[in-house]
């Protein structure tokens, strides 16, 4: 094993890697976006429940409790 996370609670569902960061999602609605080299957290989102994200081209989506939320990179600066 390369590295582990400690999470708040269960996780549920398939993590989903997206670029260089995993995403997991626990069942206590908490997800994260960990670095996939080191599991690192670089990432936290304080929703979300049985699946990490999915993407396209542009967005992270996250399908939380009751919401669905799209997320985009920062510009640089």
């Amino acid at each position: 094993t390369a590295w582990t996370f400690e999470a708040n609670g269960p996780i549920s569902g398939s993590a989903a890697v997206v670029g260089d960061l995993v995403y997991v999602s626990t069942l206590r609605g908490r997800t994260y976006g960990l670095d996939r080299r080191t599991g690192s957290v670089r990432w936290a989102f304080g929703d979300g429940a049985y699946a990490g994200v999915v993407a396209d081209e542009r967005h992270v989506y996250l399908v939380g409790v009751g919401h669905v939320y799209a997320f985009r990179e920062r510009a640089p600066g």
